[in-house]
């Protein structure tokens, strides 16, 4: 984690009204003082207590255009300290310019304001203490007085939900399988400076196990990305604290991460989950969503912290579940639906124009990885039951079920036969393309047709 001692977003004390300065003196000026030293240290014209965690009426402010490699011509003014200020005057005529801000490093949007304010405030010995501002120092002062207000500068932009104003911040992408292409091509079609890509390592992958690389460390390396696949968190620690990133996305990951990588970016970490959170916490919240016949699921922009899918909710959408659709259609189409809330989050995310709202723990359920175990059919289940077991174990593990095999001449007479899609009739199993292990796919009326052995009751 890096040394921070400016507060940034989405922290809380940036949207409280700070406290009335009541009290004037030593430990007040130590304050001011050190409000200087960090405004200073992070070349800013201006802060306000809340930036440094204080909750109190003090701001500082100081523009010395020598110091400023970027001068745009405006006049310096004096390292000034006021406590208690309040605009007591406008002027009519506003003027649009660049802002930015230390507690929303990297950004900087068009902000129009009036162009002269009149200020009343107090000085660090509670005297009384008129200004006249225009210019520069009317905008800063406006600007250091919204942050006693709990106001950003993102508040007054009008351009805030365009994600071409965040393109300088960098950002790490988390992901591996296929759910998490389309959020990895949408911040890329969007100009997001991606700085690096972590996924999991090489897997070795069917009957003849060979190492197979992620999904998406194959459009990484198409697109020219820098692909990190670490073997432990220790290693995810040290890639992150290398990349130096502003924010993380995280979509379908695999793995949990540590406090040190919440942590470190100063815009945290959000990610996608697929499902209306806090219901079907953990990693398979859409197989869960099939498996229990639910007719409606959705996706959650999330901010991750330590606890399982815990953090608070930037945005959530609710998504129909189609009828007889599979785990695999599923799964592709939350996919694009989450990569374009992504897009339309972001902005409100980065800009801190989101309100968090927490989860309610008491209605959260979780789910498990799925073993291949769990896809052979328990006969004594319903027809509905085993029809969407069949949905959401496809194509992975797939829904299996040992039938007898009068043909076989050996003891064991035992086939493993794959049912890859069926529907409910009557209470009944219709099993429409099936295939029996080491054979090819066929319908099911061909395969009944061609059955010499047992068939469950459920089936017949």
């Amino acid at each position: 984690m890096r040394i921070q001692e400016i507060v940034t977003v989405p922290s809380l004390i940036l949207r409280k009204k700070a406290e009335k300065v009541t009290i004037f003196d030593v430990e007040l000026q130590n304050l001011a003082k050190k409000m200087v030293e960090m405004m200073r240290q992070y070349d800013g014209v201006g802060l306000a207590a809340p930036q440094i965690g204080i909750s109190k009426r003090i701001i500082v402010l100081e523009y010395d255009p020598q110091n400023d490699d970027k001068t745009r011509g405006d006049k310096p003014f004096p390292l000034t300290v006021l406590t208690n200020p309040t605009i007591t005057k406008y002027s009519k005529e506003q003027i649009a310019m660049a802002e930015g801000c230390l507690s929303l490093p990297g950004i900087e949007i068009d902000v129009k304001r009036p162009k002269e304010v009149n200020v009343a405030a107090q000085d660090l010995d509670g005297k009384p203490v008129k200004i006249r501002a225009k210019g520069l120092l009317a905008r800063v002062i406006q600007h250091e007085i919204d942050h006693l207000n709990g106001i950003l500068f993102t508040d007054h932009a009008k351009d805030v939900k365009n994600l071409k104003h965040y393109v300088d911040l960098r950002c790490i992408f988390m992901g591996t399988p296929d759910f998490a292409v389309p959020a990895l091509e949408a911040l890329l079609v969007n100009n997001v400076n991606i700085v690096g890509v972590i996924t999991e390592t090489d897997k070795p992958v069917g009957r003849k196990q060979e190492m197979t690389a992620p999904i998406v460390k194959t459009v990484a390396e198409d697109f020219g990305l820098p692909v990190h696949q670490p073997n432990n968190k220790l290693e995810v620690e040290e890639i992150v604290k290398e990349l130096q990133p502003d924010y993380i996305v995280v979509a379908a990951y695999g793995k949990m991460l540590t406090k040190n990588v919440l942590d470190f970016p100063d815009f945290g970490v959000i990610n996608i989950h697929p499902s209306m959170l806090p219901k079907y916490r953990g990693a398979t919240p859409m197989q869960n969503a099939i498996l229990n016949g639910d007719k409606k699921t959705g996706i959650t922009i999330m901010k991750l912290t330590e606890g399982m899918d815990e953090g608070p909710i930037v945005f959530q959408k609710q998504y129909e579940i189609f009828e007889n659709e599979n785990y695999e259609e599923l799964s592709q189409r939350l996919s694009i639906e989450g990569a374009r809330i992504l897009i339309q989050t972001l902005p409100m995310y980065l800009s801190n124009q989101w309100r968090p709202v927490e989860q309610d723990s008491e209605k959260a359920t979780y789910t498990k990885l799925t073993k291949k175990e769990d896809g052979e059919i328990n006969w004594e289940k319903s027809a509905e039951e085993i029809v969407n077991m069949i949905r959401a174990y496809y194509p992975w593990p797939k829904t299996t079920a040992w039938l007898t095999d009068n043909r076989q001449l050996t003891t064991d007479k035992k086939t493993r036969l794959i049912i890859h899609t069926a529907h409910v009739e009557n209470d009944k199993v219709v099993p429409e393309m099936v295939q029996l292990e080491g054979k090819n796919p066929t319908n099911w009326e061909d395969f009944r047709h061609g059955w010499q052995g047992e068939l469950p009751e459920i089936l017949k």
